[in-house]
């Protein structure tokens, strides 16, 4: 559903330089290779690296995130999402791994989760019922057609 995606979503995706680069380390492999989509169409657009004064907060995070047996790059991405996102005063981040979605709420900002983005697309038209059901799913860890239709009965523009 990445053009989709990327139709939705539009000049308003912005992605750190990390997060660009896990993008095209996973395209260049065989179970992610749609994402080279990404690159035919230069989308999203890649912030600035983060600034100087943030690093600290950064190194921060990142040590206290580390676990004994982590690749060194691990929860990078989530940390300077939440760090940019607020240094540009975006509204929104989506993110979904725990340390992420704490991070965000430690910065006060909104954070929506894969499965929240593909019910707000059905809702908006821009995804159609069976495609978001399958991006729930995959996003939900398979929550069902029950708990896709209860959200986006839920869901509100």
């Amino acid at each position: 559903m990445l053009p989709q995606l990327v139709k939705y979503l539009g000049a308003s995706a912005r992605v750190t330089p990390e997060v660009d680069s896990e993008l095209k380390r996973s395209a260049r492999g065989d179970r992610f290779a749609g994402l080279r989509l990404l690159e035919r169409v230069n989308w999203p657009e890649v912030t600035e690296v983060l600034p100087g004064h943030l690093r600290a907060q950064y190194e921060h995070y990142r040590r206290a995130a580390q676990q004994p047996n982590d690749p060194p790059t691990k929860h990078i991405g989530e940390i300077t999402t939440v760090l940019m996102a607020e240094h540009l005063g975006a509204d929104l981040v989506i993110l979904e791994d725990d340390l992420g979605k704490r991070l965000a709420r430690k910065h006060h900002l909104q954070r929506m989760s894969t499965a929240q983005l593909a019910v707000e697309m059905v809702g908006s038209g821009a995804l159609s019922q069976n495609e978001g059901l399958l991006v729930f799913n995959l996003a939900s860890n398979n929550a069902g057609q029950a708990v896709f239709r209860a959200r986006l009965q839920e869901w509100r523009p």
